[in-house]
């Protein structure tokens, strides 16, 4: 089961870092509940090279991190933007 910090969908970003994707990488996208700020796992989506995502926090697991793009949250693998350009923020 996923915690609700996990599921948390913030209604601002502040990145810890940004990554600009080299390759395309596969996503989960987390989705806003009906009510409230707690998010649901939604449909894995392809993010394509060139596309900044910025890190907001931890994943579900100690592979996986929060990220935001265009307005959504995603968990990606962190081994899949270890080797992209990262700007620290």
């Amino acid at each position: 089961m996923l915690s609700e910090k996990v599921l948390y969908v913030p209604e601002s970003v502040h990145p810890l870092r940004s990554y600009t994707l080299s390759r395309r990488v596969a996503a989960i996208r987390l989705t806003r509940a009906a009510h409230g700020s707690k998010g649901k796992l939604g449909e894995i989506v392809q993010l394509q090279p060139g596309t900044r995502l910025d890190w907001c926090g931890d994943g579900y697991n100690e592979r996986t991190i929060k990220v935001h793009y265009a307005g959504n949250f995603y968990f990606v693998f962190l081994q899949d933007v270890a080797d992209t350009n990262a700007d620290a923020l």
